[in-house]
């Protein structure tokens, strides 16, 4: 497995949320505002779910390597 794959298989295992808020500040450029409105939640919400689902990932991924 290449990282792609590894990368978007750990991705695949985040909540919703997580997944949302990851893929689209990173793969999509939205700011937290932008990813808050269209989530229909608060800035601190997001804030919250993106230091949540680093954290998931940085776990999981220490758990496959």
């Amino acid at each position: 497995q290449n990282g792609a794959e590894v990368l978007a298989y750990l991705v695949e295992q985040l909540t919703e949320g997580e997944r949302q808020v990851l893929t689209g500040h990173y793969y999509q450029q939205l700011s937290f505002v932008q990813l808050s409105e269209m989530m229909g939640v608060s800035k601190a919400r997001v804030s919250q779910l993106h230091g949540q689902g680093l954290k998931r990932l940085r776990r999981l991924y220490e758990q496959v390597s």
